[in-house]
């Protein structure tokens, strides 16, 4: 893996925790806050990940990569989405809507459910 990719994962990885985290607007410069437990990108996890409905006057001119960072409750059921890297309007709010419908696996830490944070990555091939 490349030195350049490594550190964009990095990024986009650090903007997602620190919204999820609720620390500042911008992320630009904060770290995440330690009550959450990041498990990274989470498309193989999930028990139900509805594909994003893609938009039909989008589908031959506007296509790409959206990657949503999501807070997931302890019963497994996404309670915050919001789109930290790229895509268009129309591309985040069919991705957004998708992954506040997604459902995951509890995740259980000292045989308690626990909140977890990560990032769901949608894409969209121009057809």
């Amino acid at each position: 893996m490349t030195t350049g990719l490594v550190n964009e994962r990095q990024a986009l990885k650090s903007r997602a925790l620190c919204w999820l985290g609720g620390l500042t607007a911008t992320c630009a410069d904060d770290s995440p806050g330690a009550f959450l437990k990041p498990k990274g990108l989470l498309n193989g996890t999930a028990l139900s990940l509805p594909k994003p409905k893609y938009p039909q006057e989008a589908r031959q001119r506007v296509g790409g990569r959206v990657f949503v960072a999501v807070l997931i409750d302890e019963s497994g059921k996404v309670a915050r989405a919001k789109a930290v890297c790229g895509g268009t309007c129309v591309l985040i709010d069919a991705s957004l809507e998708s992954a506040l419908a997604a459902r995951f696996t509890p995740t259980i830490l000292n045989n308690k459910p626990i909140q977890v944070t990560g990032v769901i990555t949608y894409n969209f091939v121009i057809q």
